[in-house]
């Protein structure tokens, strides 16, 4: 089974269930889907920036719980590895 790097877009995707998000990761499996301390910070600061603060704040630590966290430095390689993919298939 394929694996999934998530990222803050998905996330907010999630959180407000437009797209079908929540459908596509049932599909795929939750255990199969991750997210970095990337997502975890700007997800944070949008919190922060937000006029509902606490509300925020939740849904942040709600995604924590939800999918396993890499540290910044275990996904360096596979984000620039992927990166470089979808960027040659436009």
């Amino acid at each position: 089974m394929k694996q999934y790097l998530m990222d803050t877009e998905t996330c907010i995707s999630y959180l407000k269930d437009r797209y079908a998000i929540p459908d596509k990761i049932e599909s795929v499996g939750i255990e199969n889907c991750f997210i970095s301390e990337i997502t975890i910070l700007e997800l944070t600061y949008g919190a922060y920036y937000s006029n509902r603060l606490e509300h925020h704040l939740q849904e942040v630590e709600k995604i924590r719980l939800l999918y396993d966290v890499i540290p910044i430095q275990e996904c360096v390689e596979h984000f620039s590895k992927e990166k470089v993919r979808l960027r040659r298939i436009g």
